[in-house]
């Protein structure tokens, strides 16, 4: 064969198999994006109930979750503890209750106040957000509960968020295994169910609190929605870290506070951060304090008055940057 010729094949087959592995990976990306997508619809409208361990701190707790969907109530659901202190949570759209016994001054717990599974998992999802802030991958398959699940990859593309590993039900696109994963691998909090089931419907009464029966209760309302750009507030935001957007406003009633506090929702298509602001009770610090529980990160301030807090599950440097972004009017708004 004339020697040319030899070398446009090599050439023509090696072109192929870049092609091909190219298109293979674009393929994966799309389809691990689309269960992901697929995810956030089946953690809120499923009816399902199981055992789940959920690992954060150097600390497991095994909790028992219920949760429900109608059209009349939305999502509900219902986490009984199943280790350690005896406390039960109740969610909806309208609020977060945590009943515990007396004396305990702490009943919620990371990730107890949003709906969803606890802790770890991505619901806030922005395709434009997620293209520019992580990489999807496929990994494969594998086992969870007895079930087949598919497992997906999620990395930052930066240091300001975390990344996630998560193994996703075939048949219904519910995550049964899940775990946050800072910048070098290092697993931070994880979730795996050991039992789950899927029935057709699951009585109302359990997802409603009881009423009082001698345990210390704690409630957190629903944000009143206000308009999301902050129109019409005495508040602002500056350069937000890249990919975060203010995604809901609003007041808050809270245990803590005598008055409802300004909530502030951001997210970056997969992690959400919310910022607190109240009437400041101290002297004024520009400086931000951090905090940190496990992967959970905590910065705050006091500016013109107010106290600012923000608070979400991504790193250090990204709280700080939200909480230096905020700003305020030299006058009140009408």
């Amino acid at each position: 064969m004339n020697e040319s010729i030899t070398q446009a094949l090599r050439l023509g087959l090696g072109a192929a198999v870049l092609i091909h592995g190219v298109a293979s990976a674009a393929s994966g990306e799309t389809g691990a994006r689309a269960l992901v997508e697929g995810m956030g619809a089946a953690v809120e409208r499923l009816t399902y109930e199981g055992v789940l361990v959920v690992g954060r701190d150097g600390a497991m707790e095994t909790l028992h979750v219920a949760h429900t969907h109608d059209d009349v109530h939305g999502p509900r659901e219902h986490l009984m503890a199943l280790t350690g202190v005896p406390r039960e949570v109740f969610r909806s759209r309208d609020a977060v209750t945590c009943l515990a016994p007396r004396g305990v001054n702490h009943c919620l717990r990371p990730g107890d106040a949003m709906l969803g599974l606890p802790g770890v998992l991505p619901l806030h999802q922005e395709s434009d957000e997620q293209e520019a802030s992580y990489r999807f991958l496929l990994d494969g398959t594998d086992r969870v509960a007895g079930l087949p699940c598919h497992q997906v990859r999620i990395q930052p593309l930066d240091q300001l968020r975390y990344g996630y590993d998560l193994c996703i039900h075939e048949k219904t696109n519910l995550p049964l295994r899940g775990a946050l994963l800072d910048g070098e691998g290092k697993v931070l909090e994880q979730f795996l169910f050991t039992r789950i089931a899927f029935p057709e419907s699951l009585p109302g009464e359990r997802f409603e609190p009881p009423e009082e029966d001698g345990r210390s209760v704690q409630r957190l309302s629903a944000v009143t929605p206000k308009t999301p750009s902050g129109e019409g507030q005495d508040w602002h935001l500056d350069t937000l870290p890249p990919g975060f957007r203010l995604q809901a406003a609003g007041l808050r009633r809270m245990d803590v506070s005598p008055e409802p506090v300004h909530h502030l929702m951001l997210s970056d298509g997969l992690a959400t951060v919310s910022v607190f602001i109240a009437p400041a009770e101290g002297p004024e610090s520009e400086q931000v304090r951090l905090l940190r529980s496990g992967p959970l990160h905590a910065a705050s301030l006091t500016r013109d008055g107010r106290q600012v807090t923000v608070l979400g599950e991504v790193p250090g440097e990204t709280v700080q940057r939200i909480a230096r972004a905020l700003r305020f009017s030299q006058e009140e708004s009408p």
